[in-house]
């Protein structure tokens, strides 16, 4: 199971109407059948970053 990404999924669309052709970008460590069937279960698509590869939010400086 995959309690970390349950709830903030489960409240997408809770403020109202959300856009289309959403992406979720996840840790390597939601990388599972599971985690992207939920996410694909609510309409939204799946950007799981992958183990030794900076993922999209890490490609720049903090």
């Amino acid at each position: 199971m995959t309690p970390l990404l349950v709830f903030p999924l489960h409240r997408v669309g809770v403020l109202g109407p959300v856009p289309n052709d959403i992406t979720v970008h996840v840790d390597a460590g939601y990388d599972s059948v599971e985690a992207r069937t939920l996410i694909s279960e609510r309409g939204l698509r799946a950007c799981i970053a992958r183990n030794g590869r900076a993922g999209a939010t890490q490609a720049s400086q903090r």
